[in-house]
């Protein structure tokens, strides 16, 4: 199914320009990684819990060898273990890589009654952060950003600032929607 967003797609963004784009237009010029953790935050924080469904199966690595992306889009990001991986992948191939994590960072239904660890502050799930966490960890602020919106959401705005031109919506796959671009979404939702 192709979705086109009503002729509201801007001009491509070069590659190179991605990141400080998304940092612009989503985080007001300033990266999310400066300051973080903020101090409400550090204690409910596990130093590291990346968690994911298939987050290291060959797929990645065969993708990313043949494709050798400058952006990937990943859409249901949750704790970032497929981020983390790609990152570290794109990182082994000398590639300069941005990768887009795309999740509302909210959870789901029931969710919490499985994880008993993840912490909560007034409704708000932590995923967020404990994602952020990972990604700290991980040694991967420089190549990954994250669109703390809904899919309709984050993807229009790709779209209309220029991160993304086509939108092709084939759920439970991965993709390569234009040269050197590689869009994922989960394997379980």
């Amino acid at each position: 199914m192709h979705h086109d967003f009503g002729g509201q797609c801007a001009d491509p963004v070069p590659p190179g320009r991605v990141r400080q784009t998304v940092i612009n237009h989503v985080f007001n010029g300033s990266a999310p990684w400066d300051k973080f953790p903020p101090p409400h935050a550090t204690p409910l924080l596990h130093k590291q819990w990346a968690k994911g469904w298939g987050s290291h199966t060959a797929v990645f690595e065969h993708l990313i060898r043949q494709v050798r992306p400058r952006t990937i889009i990943e859409i249901g990001t949750f704790l970032g273990a497929s981020a983390t991986h790609m990152a570290g992948l794109t990182r082994e191939l000398g590639l300069d890589t941005q990768i887009l994590c795309i999740d509302d960072f909210r959870g789901w239904p029931g969710y919490y009654d499985d994880e008993k660890s993840l912490k909560m502050v007034n409704g708000d799930s932590m995923l967020l952060y404990q994602f952020m966490q990972n990604v700290v960890q991980a040694n991967a602020t420089g190549s990954i950003l994250f669109l703390p919106f809904s899919a309709g959401t984050a993807l229009a705005g790709c779209v209309s600032g220029g991160c993304m031109g086509i939108w092709w919506r084939w759920t439970q796959r991965m993709i390569s929607t234009r040269p050197g671009w590689i869009l994922t979404t989960p394997t379980r939702c």
